[in-house]
């Protein structure tokens, strides 16, 4: 995991790992390389931890960007709905919604 929103995914199925982001998050950034963790990145961090690290999940990607990123969905086994644990977040303040690419708000 690298922040609330963005994780290092090994992907079985490919044999590669991958860094993966959900898109239409933003979350808090960490503190990295001497600067300062943005109010709450600590919190969002120990909460997607919680809820993903060492976890199986499903993801459905959407784009690339241009380091090789992977931006889309995730979905643990727990759960129905791949945003159930981010809006949750989002509840608490830790993470804010944004549009992508057009695309609508995922219904929580």
């Amino acid at each position: 995991m690298m922040n609330g929103a963005r994780f290092k995914l090994l992907v079985p199925k490919e044999n590669c790992v991958i860094i993966f982001s959900l898109a239409g998050i933003r979350c808090p950034q960490t503190a990295r390389n001497g600067s300062e963790a943005e109010p709450y990145a600590d919190d969002a961090y120990a909460f997607a931890r919680s809820q993903c690290f060492q976890r199986e999940v499903d993801i459905e990607t959407d784009t690339v960007d241009k380091n090789g990123a992977f931006f889309g969905r995730c979905t643990s086994a727990q759960e129905k709905h791949g945003w159930g644990k981010w809006v949750a977040d989002a509840r608490k303040h830790l993470v804010t919604f944004r549009r992508v690419g057009g695309q609508p708000f995922p219904s929580g």
